[in-house]
């Protein structure tokens, strides 16, 4: 299984889905783990301390390559349209905000 994760639009969310750990605790699974690069930058967390992640700078593969996609919000409209089929969303989505996504 591929667990991946896109930046949030930090201007409605500073957290990450992934933190070091937890990607270290998902391999640890055997989960592999795919992050946007810079992924988690904005809160002081550097790319070189997630170990055995592969990082991508576009976004749309990472999207159509996870079998998971965690976000803490609702994805956005063109990340959405990039998902793959039968593929999950994990995140708080939202459904009263996000009616046209959703």
């Amino acid at each position: 299984m591929i667990v991946g994760s896109v930046k949030e639009d930090v201007l409605i969310d500073k957290r990450v889905s992934i933190t070091p750990e937890t990607a270290k605790n998902l391999k640890d699974l055997g989960v592999n783990v795919y992050l946007e690069k810079k992924y988690a930058n904005h809160i002081g967390i550097s790319d070189e301390k997630y170990v055995d992640v592969k990082f991508f700078d576009d976004t749309n593969e990472l999207v159509k390559s996870s079998d998971l996609l965690a976000q803490v919000n609702c994805p956005s409209i063109k990340i959405a349209e990039n998902l793959k089929q039968n593929s999950i969303v994990l995140g708080m989505l939202n459904p009263n905000l996000n009616r046209e996504i959703l």
